[in-house]
């Protein structure tokens, strides 16, 4: 602005003979630089994606999916689970379904852990015809895996499906781990019931740390890792018990647990192709004496402890 004023005045000087031409043609040079050109307009989506809705694109994600696995080529699948397998679209969900049979078994692994991180309510239902799956059925760790997807969904439709095994038909360890773990991700008065009843149920042996840690994060209560003061704090208060608000977070391993990856951290877990990542049992010397925080009292608890739902 300045300049601006000082180039008038020395036009004006210049026209009554105080300042040369020359003198005003330099400063008028100096003066505020024109604005900058319109920037060139952005590129254009490729195809015509512009003029898809989401819809339409889950749609053709779902076709590409399709498309993938009756070519069958295991690079491609992977490739399109990583890049269009987590859209949360029914259609893509079932799209995945239809590989859990497939005769490869890095791509078995590889559908179960999309349907696990797809958000889409359909996934479940994916996951759970999995269970019947022959390939999948002879596969301990997969069909934990399984129930593992199953359980990251938290849908409470599928808590009789998860508590199958809590009965006297033993079955492996890695199974029951991953049943109670699923069934942590529940945070309601029928999940923890289910808990509380089979750590009592005397079919629970070797399982009640890890029984334990689930209803940690189930309750957002801490009364350690010995099953004996949480049945007192059920017992004592489960017909009031509600959750907090706000929520608190989880335990840090808990919620490591269940943090979905990257598209490009997605199939780490297959044995032999990524890096394998699993879920240990609880370390005991870890675990041990970490009864603090919240826990229950009165008729029968230890001393200070308050029941579910109310003060006691």
């Amino acid at each position: 602005m300045f300049r601006r004023i000082a180039t008038v005045s020395l036009c004006a000087l210049a026209w009554s003979g105080g300042v040369t031409a020359g003198a005003v043609a330099v400063l008028a040079a100096q003066q505020d630089p024109p604005p900058p050109a319109e920037p060139p307009p952005p590129t254009p989506p490729k195809d015509g994606e512009e003029h898809l809705s989401p819809r339409e694109l889950a749609r053709r994600a779902a076709k590409d999916i399709k498309a993938a696995i009756a070519a069958g080529v295991r690079d491609d699948i992977l490739a399109v689970y990583r890049s269009q397998g987590l859209i949360d679209d029914r259609d893509v969900a079932r799209a995945l379904g239809d590989a859990v049979d497939s005769e490869d078994e890095v791509v078995r692994w590889a559908t179960v852990l999309t349907l696990r991180y797809n958000p889409n309510h359909a996934a479940v239902s994916e996951l759970r015809a999995a269970l019947r799956v022959p390939a999948i059925q002879a596969s301990e760790p997969l069909t934990a895996e399984v129930l593992l997807a199953i359980g990251q969904h938290a849908d409470e439709r599928m808590l009789p499906l998860l508590t199958e095994g809590f009965g006297p038909a033993k079955e492996p360890e890695a199974l029951t781990d991953a049943r109670i773990d699923a069934v942590g991700r529940l945070q309601n008065r029928d999940a923890i019931d289910a808990l509380i009843k089979f750590g009592r149920s005397g079919f629970a042996k070797g399982h009640e740390e890890r029984i334990c840690r689930a209803l940690q994060a189930q309750t957002c209560e801490d009364l350690g890792t010995e099953l004996r003061p949480w049945v007192l704090w059920w017992n004592q208060g489960k017909k009031t018990w509600r959750l907090p608000e706000p929520i608190p977070a989880p335990p840090a391993d808990w919620a490591a647990q269940w943090e979905p990856p990257t598209p490009e951290r997605l199939f780490d877990r297959i044995p032999g192709y990524g890096r394998a990542i699993q879920v240990d049992r609880p370390d005991p010397d870890r675990e041990r004496g970490r009864g603090r925080g919240r826990p229950p009292g009165g008729g029968g608890a230890p001393e200070g402890r308050r029941p579910p739902g109310g003060s006691g």
